[in-house]
């Protein structure tokens, strides 16, 4: 009985603790060398990164959030919102001497049996990866790309036509992002 009872207590109290460390985490955080000042364009705003090299425009209804030193998600309230489309930029060095065409080979190697659909677009004037219908919680949309000794890794979700309005919403999100990539973002 006294087992039973300690159990439930120590449940209970590790449910509090992770819901108030995931309501931590989902809080927007701000990010060194970033802003987000209103852009020139109705409804746009402008993400400036200079630590990590780029600009992006993104819609206006989106918050910027870190999840790391390298790694920014565009989202609708929180982190936690799988409801809404989103986007997440991650940088990071990119491997000594390989091309964009290798390490997206060694991506598409990850979902091996997976039938992935592979083209090809140009960022900022950068030959660029993209897959489509990559499995995850949500089928997902990858777009990798080198430059400047970086690998840049953008992920949009949900990419499945069949949720109507949100796969729209998530297009306008991947097109405002994709068009408007800066890769010299200036001081």
């Amino acid at each position: 009985m006294k087992k039973t009872l300690f159990r439930s207590i120590f449940a209970l109290h590790l449910l509090v603790i992770l819901s108030l460390a995931l309501s931590a985490c989902s809080q927007a955080t701000p990010i060194p060398g970033a802003a987000a000042p209103e852009g020139g364009k109705i409804g746009v705003r402008k993400l400036i990164n200079t630590h990590l090299g780029y600009a992006v425009e993104f819609p206006s209804n989106y918050d910027i959030a870190q999840y790391s030193e390298t790694g920014v998600s565009l989202i609708i309230g929180s982190l936690l919102n799988t409801q809404q489309p989103r986007a997440d930029i991650r940088v990071e060095a990119a491997e000594q001497g390989l091309s964009v065409d290798q390490i997206a080979d060694q991506f598409a190697a990850e979902y091996e049996g997976f039938d992935l659909a592979r083209n090809e677009i140009t960022v900022d004037g950068v030959k660029a990866i993209v897959f489509d219908q990559v499995p995850g919680q949500d089928f997902f949309r990858v777009v990798m790309f080198v430059h400047g000794g970086r690998l840049y890794h953008l992920t949009f979700s949900p990419a499945d036509a069949s949720l109507g309005e949100t796969f729209t919403q998530m297009e306008t999100l991947y097109n405002t992002v994709i068009g408007s990539f800066d890769l010299d973002p200036g001081p």
